[in-house]
């Protein structure tokens, strides 16, 4: 990249970035997951549990941790504006390893190009900033890779135990850190049959394997414990493992979709990153196959190729390929994206690919200032908390969920989607009794909700047909009432 005519100013570019994420992050539309999981760390705040007395499909690390924060909030903007902040770190910490993982695999090119393709997705960018569980996995699981590729470069033993702790309370805070944890084995097993068939001797390769398998054991060892200690444990393990199982891999819901159609949308917004992703994933994996000896640095490419092709692979089998998946993808493409740096030998390359990566950030930009505005959520937040007290049950689905309010059913995100595919679960099992819709039933019938919000179907209550008598329509859209606070609603909009 030595012959590119001109080096962008990149500490001004970085800091233009930081100032429209950070706007972003104040005034854009809430998404659906980030107000699931700020109202679940609001719930164990008030002293309910996960799993048993409201559904999740998580595991639920992150909604401790943040549970104390959660509850000094009074508003929901600034909490949203802090939590994304909070995901802001994570994501330039993902940058910063990325980073690292250049300056060690590809001293020769300048690790800002790179950098800056996969921060100019502005599908990473904006999966990354919503507050969920994915981007502190994110940075834990990269962190975990680093430090493998380290130990492989370094032979210490200590690194690998490092890789090690990352990887487990990466696993600790999301199941889908399972996938990076398994692929970083199977890698260790394909550079270990590498060794054997050429001779060589892997009993490092195998002891370090093990201390880092035993290391991620400790994290997602006390998650468990913690999950018995709380009583909580069976119901824990059905909702995040039998049930997601069913539910993302072998449910017939009509909401599920292709992979095609995710991929689709991220090479339409960041072409520069996949086409120079895939080609230098494609180049890595020809010159790997060509090259009799491998050095180590030639292994740790392997190996990230693995975790690489493996999750794509893995990805294009869900039936709910989300954006916030692809979060654990892109900065590997951004990394292999420096091979096609490395390999362009002309100056007319150098220039094209530079260009491209410099046009990107037009593209990110213009998605995070057009967004939407997240106003329409704030007024029905803003509308329920005014007339609602914190003993007051309600059932209005994330996003626009004040948070700071008990819910009237057990099945309060997702609620026709998510209790008719458990329906159909335990009609198909027998380790199921279905003793959640009998809660949820129970629970609306004792506590009816001051306010219900119909958005989408898939987001009704549960058997809304036979729950809606008694309710009207306010004026605000979507959102309706008992008939004892409907005249309090009419008055507040005139406000």
């Amino acid at each position: 990249m030595s012959d590119v005519p001109k080096r962008p100013p990149w500490t001004a570019l970085w800091g233009a970035l930081g100032i429209v994420i950070a706007w972003h992050c104040w005034f854009a539309s809430y998404n659906h997951d980030e107000i699931e999981h700020l109202h679940a760390a609001w719930l164990i705040s008030i002293g309910q549990l996960p799993y048993r007395d409201f559904l999740e499909q998580h595991h639920p690390t992150i909604w401790f941790i943040a549970s104390p924060i959660v509850a000094r909030f009074q508003s929901a903007q600034w909490l949203v504006f802090a939590a994304r902040l909070f995901d802001l770190t994570c994501l330039l910490g993902v940058c910063a390893i990325v980073k690292r993982l250049l300056q060690r695999l590809y001293p020769d090119v300048p690790w800002q190009w790179p950098t800056l393709l996969l921060l100019a997705s502005c599908v990473f960018v904006r999966s990354s900033l919503e507050f969920r569980p994915d981007p502190l996995m994110n940075l834990l699981s990269y962190a975990g890779l680093l430090n493998w590729v380290a130990f492989i470069q370094e032979k210490s033993y200590f690194r690998a135990l490092a890789a090690g702790i990352f990887f487990g309370a990466a696993v600790a805070i999301l199941q889908k850190a399972f996938v990076v944890l398994g692929l970083v084995f199977v890698g260790a097993a394909i550079l270990a049959g590498l060794r054997l068939w050429r001779r060589q001797s892997i009993e490092r390769l195998v002891l370090g394997a093990g201390l880092a398998l035993l290391a991620a054991a400790i994290p997602v060892a006390a998650l468990l414990w913690a999950m018995r200690r709380l009583g909580i444990y069976e119901d824990f393990w059905f909702w995040n493992y039998p049930f997601n199982a069913f539910f993302y891999l072998r449910a017939h819901l009509h909401q599920h979709f292709s992979a095609l159609q995710s991929i689709g949308l991220n090479v339409a917004v960041a072409p520069a990153l996949w086409l120079a992703g895939g080609v230098g994933a494609g180049l890595c994996a020809r010159e790997l196959t060509r090259t009799k000896e491998l050095s180590a640095r030639d292994e740790c490419r392997l190996s990230l190729l693995c975790v690489a092709l493996g999750y794509f692979g893995l990805l294009c089998l869900n039936r709910f390929p989300l954006d916030q998946y692809f979060i654990v993808l892109l900065p590997l493409l951004g990394l292999f994206a420096a091979e096609a740096f490395s390999a362009a030998r002309s100056k007319r390359q150098q220039v094209i690919l530079a260009y491209s990566a410099l046009c990107m950030p037009v593209i990110l930009v213009s998605v995070l200032l057009l967004y939407p505005s997240n106003r329409e959520q704030r007024v029905v937040q803003d509308l329920v908390l005014r007339q609602t007290s914190i003993d007051q049950a309600i059932f209005i689905p994330p996003a626009f969920n004040p948070i700071f309010r008990k819910d009237g059913a057990y099945f309060w995100y997702n609620g026709d989607l998510i209790s008719r595919a458990y329906e159909d679960f335990c009609h198909s099992s027998n380790d199921c009794r279905g003793d959640k819709l009998f809660v949820d039933e129970q629970r609306w019938q004792s506590s009816p909700p001051t306010f219900v919000f119909l958005e989408l179907p898939q987001y009704y209550p549960y058997h809304w047909q036979r729950r809606e008598a008694g309710y009207f329509p306010t004026q605000v859209p979507h959102l309706w009432t008992h008939r004892r606070t409907i005249a309090g609603i009419v008055s507040d909009k005139n406000r």
